[in-house]
């Protein structure tokens, strides 16, 4: 048995793949945090956003489709509320992180 996984290991160790080598496909370099937080932070805002404005088109949607029925227009006001509130700590958030990154001179995009 060790000698098939000596053989095995010998054999991955030489043979390259045909699409995944050292050539073809060099491996992600992050630099340093500024690097990383330039990457994650615009793409994290971005889709809170959308969230954001899904959540609130989907609280409408159910206004209009309540039919005065107050459980439905209950459930819409809370989901608008949910909607707002998890913007705020987005914004809060995305704030706090422009502040640290102002404090210890990093540059994030946006």
């Amino acid at each position: 048995m060790d000698a098939i996984l000596a053989t095995f290991q010998t054999f991955l160790a030489t043979t390259p793949t045909p699409f995944i080598n050292e050539d073809s496909f060099k491996p992600a370099r992050i630099a340093n945090v500024n690097t990383l937080l330039s990457i994650i932070v615009p793409t994290l805002t971005i889709l809170a956003v959308i969230i954001f404005g899904a959540m609130f088109m989907w609280a409408g949607y159910t206004v209009l489709t309540s039919g005065g029925e107050p459980e439905k227009m209950q459930q819409a006001q809370q989901t608008a509320i949910y909607a707002v509130v998890g913007i705020l700590v987005i914004v809060t958030a995305f704030l706090v992180v422009r502040l640290l990154a102002f404090i210890f001179g990093l540059e994030i995009p946006i």
